[in-house]
């Protein structure tokens, strides 16, 4: 028997506890995702919004053949640009 046949079986939900701020160079967003790599996410991501993917940053590497949520830094990025 296998535990895990399809991304819906595996859930993973990554918690933080940011404090909020006003101000500061980096905007907090949660990624979620199934069935994609960290990389080709925010290859994605970063390609729409004609940025470079390294002002990204993720805390660890998720299983790609899985649902995530994950918390995603992104350096000089309008939160209205990811909305």
């Amino acid at each position: 028997m296998k535990i895990k046949q399809v991304p819906a079986d595996f859930y993973v939900r990554e918690e933080l506890d940011l404090a909020p701020k006003k101000t500061g160079d980096y905007v907090y967003f949660i990624l979620k995702k199934t069935d994609w790599s960290n990389l080709d996410a925010i290859n994605k991501i970063a390609s729409f919004l004609n940025a470079k993917s390294t002002r990204f940053n993720i805390a660890g590497m998720k299983d790609k053949k899985a649902v995530t949520e994950q918390y995603v830094s992104a350096f000089k990025v309008r939160k209205e640009e990811l909305e």
